[in-house]
């Protein structure tokens, strides 16, 4: 029931007519063409001005001087079972279940084995460096 009551529909987008400088567009055909240019056109490659790029960015791209790696060497160290559950502890309760179904709650009482696979899946995901989509 939480299910179907979550299950929010979302209206399509509908375009009765576009304004242009010059016109309005009312066929659903050159609508659809227009719509069809402008995120061509939006997502089109574009050439780098290389002389602004040289005078204004290169700098800001360069390896910074007063930023060391070993601050990082921590960042993508393994997760602990006691920092899952730590981390799951502190989740909020009574609230909505995403599109997984699966509530706060029911990961907080999954119990020791479910807290050990996780962790050896999130620590899989951070040597693969990839995530997977299921």
């Amino acid at each position: 029931m939480i299910n179907s009551i979550l299950n929010r529909h979302k209206d399509p987008v509908k375009f009765d007519n576009i304004k242009t400088d010059q016109d309005v567009i009312t066929e659903t055909q050159e609508i659809k063409t227009h719509i069809q240019q402008h995120f061509d056109q939006w997502t089109a490659y574009r050439q780098t001005n290389q002389q602004i790029y040289n005078a204004v960015w290169y700098n800001e791209y360069q390896p910074k001087t007063n930023i060391y790696s070993e601050w990082y060497q921590d960042v993508i160290a393994e997760f602990s079972v006691e920092e899952i559950s730590n981390t799951l502890a502190k989740l909020p309760n009574n609230k909505a279940c995403g599109p997984s179904g699966i509530s706060y709650e029911m990961l907080k009482h999954a119990g020791l084995l479910f807290l050990q696979a996780i962790t050896v899946l999130f620590n899989r995901c951070i040597t693969t460096n990839s995530i997977s989509k299921q």
